[in-house]
């Protein structure tokens, strides 16, 4: 086999060789393997396999024509039961997200959730997105949980870089010193030599460079070609600095509050990037080079059992460089005649076994999903309906079809409950929050929590200016009789991210109501950072041992802050 695959060619990104509804010449084995994953995977519970497999269905899934559900995903029961499953184990778990394959499980994890209904999903998508950005190197890579190999790996990166892109398109918000530090990790881990020239890259680098520069890596893989691309192409296109013309990037990146750096002091305006266009661009260009000298499929860095893996990441860069170019290419529809989706999906096609599975060095349930992928062009679909403003500057807000979906389609309801959730919050919403709260005789229901969470800093600030200008009065709530209302009190307490207030979250630790117990867990877990809050358990697990502990922990990071707090403890004791 010597096939090359030419998505660098003009005929990959020119004008669309074949009309818009050009149908799938690959339809018949993409049912076939939906119909062996969906069999296979009803009695497998490792969850990172489980949420491939899932993923790969749900991208692949056919579509209502007709009807009130036009549009709209067509999920078989079967489907359904799986990803209900998947949201079950990942919370039932959670130690699996920790084991040898972590990375990867919560990677594909969070694309799956994305992909079946951000909306219902959310709370558990933000969760794991938090875990993951709590993993990030100090170089800005990944790598296995227990953080080796020390320098990071470049197919986790991959993975963890687009679920943290899948989740930001339906508005979780990633700081942009994550994208910036991915970035640069990548740039630093780009080999200078070797038989396939400069621009490859490695599974596990042998280097990073301090100033983002390539080095000679020592070995480099076909499939670590595309991946590091993928990498590049993604974290570059949500740093705007980077696409301005004629600039270097460099300078500060003004973001929004709830964007802010976790690292970065909140009363800063803006996060200096260390990645700038000059290192950035001639970087995507020695891979993109790299990638269309060398093929998975012949010399070399010939490897024919791990070529389903190397295809999926394949049909991404393909896609994501032509979305890239803007224009014409960036906004027409899927086709499915390009030369390299021909080339792959017939060379997919024959080794197909009777049952419908593919398998390769990553096994039937793997491989499969990953052929599914392919021949689904699942990153092309997605790309065509995103409107390239979202692509670039990261916004979770589409066109005039609301929010873009992760399997691509504008609009969808999930999306659009997002939308409506976080970033317009109507002020109706917050003059009821405040009649709850001012009346002691009212009966506080329980969504009153969620309304708070919901809120963004500017409503937040609003809510506060209606109490009367100051926090007094939610530092009062916070002690109300009603758990309802105290729960919504510490919740918005720890909204502020005002580190000041983290006594009063402290104290409500000690209660007995579970309800108030996780409002202030949760709180101190948005307002630390500290994803594990400091091994605070759930509220079903907690002992007296272990609250104590928990506290105490939470208290030294507290004092290491160095705040001063006497004004806003009426009520609570001080810090000892």
């Amino acid at each position: 086999m010597s096939l090359v695959l030419p998505f660098l060619a003009v005929t990959a990104f020119g004008p669309a060789p074949a009309p818009a509804d050009t149908p799938n010449p690959f339809q018949n084995q993409i049912d076939k393997g939906r119909q062996y994953l969906l069999g296979k995977l009803k009695a497998d519970d490792r969850i990172g396999y489980l949420a491939v497999g899932t993923l790969a269905l749900l991208k692949t899934a056919p579509f209502h024509v007709s009807g009130p559900d036009k549009g709209k995903m067509k999920k078989e029961p079967e489907l359904q039961a799986m990803v209900d499953r998947l949201a079950h184990l990942i919370q039932t778990k959670e130690q699996e997200l920790k084991g040898h394959e972590g990375t990867y499980a919560i990677a594909v994890c969070v694309s799956a959730l994305v992909a079946d209904d951000a909306g219902k999903h959310e709370r558990l998508i933000r969760r794991l997105v938090a875990s993951i950005i709590s993993q990030q190197l100090p170089n800005g890579g990944w790598s296995y949980p227990g953080g080796t190999p020390a320098n990071g790996d470049t197919s986790q990166v991959q993975y963890i870089v687009l679920a943290l892109w899948d989740a930001s398109l339906v508005g979780v918000e990633i700081p942009p010193k994550v994208w910036d530090s991915a970035l640069f990790w990548q740039l630093g881990t780009q080999d200078t030599g070797g038989e396939g020239g400069p621009g490859g890259f490695r599974y596990q680098p042998s280097k990073v460079s301090e100033e983002g520069k390539p080095s000679d890596q020592g070995d480099r893989t076909a499939t670590m070609g595309v991946a590091g691309l993928s990498t590049m192409l993604i974290c570059s296109g949500q740093l705007p600095a980077l696409k301005k013309k004629g600039g270097s990037g460099r300078g500060p990146l003004i973001i929004e509050e709830m964007l802010r750096p976790a690292s970065d002091d909140p009363n800063d305006e803006g996060y200096l990037l260390r990645c700038t266009a000059d290192m950035v661009h001639p970087a995507i260009q020695r891979a993109e080079g790299w990638v269309g000298r060398n093929s998975i499929f012949k010399g070399k860095y010939a490897n024919l059992n791990g070529a389903f893996y190397y295809l999926y990441g394949y049909e991404r860069v393909a896609a994501l460089r032509k979305h890239a170019q803007g224009g014409a290419a960036a906004k027409a529809a899927s086709n499915n005649q390009e030369p390299w989706y021909l080339e792959g999906g017939n060379w997919i096609a024959k080794q197909q076994k009777a049952d419908g599975s593919w398998v390769g060095q990553w096994g039937e349930l793997a491989d499969t999903s990953f052929a599914l992928l392919f021949l689904g062009k699942t990153m092309e679909k997605k790309l065509t309906k995103i409107d390239i403003q979202v692509l670039n500057r990261s916004l979770a807000v589409g066109g005039s079809g609301g929010l873009p979906s992760a399997d691509g389609s504008a609009g969808g309801s999930a999306f659009q409950r997002q939308y409506e959730r976080y970033r317009t919050q109507p002020t109706s919403s917050i003059d009821e929050l405040v009649k709850i709260l001012e009346d002691p005789d009212k009966v506080v229901e329980e969504e009153a929590t969620a309304k708070v969470e919901q809120l963004t800093p500017e409503q937040l600030k609003e809510l506060v200016q209606k109490v009367g200008g100051d926090t007094k009065k939610l530092r009062q709530w916070a002690y109300d009789k009603r758990p309802e209302a105290r729960k919504a009190a510490l919740t918005a307490l720890a909204k502020s991210r005002d580190p000041r207030f983290a006594p009063i979250l402290f104290d409500a630790l000690n209660e007995k109501d579970a309800g108030i117990y996780t409002a202030a867990r949760d709180g101190l877990r948005y307002m630390s950072r500290n994803v594990e809050v400091f091994g605070l358990p759930n509220a079903d697990k907690r002992t007296p041992e272990t609250i104590k502990t928990g506290i105490e922990r939470g208290k030294e990071w507290f004092k290491n802050l160095n705040v001063e707090v006497a004004a806003y403890q009426e009520f609570t004791p001080p810090i000892q």
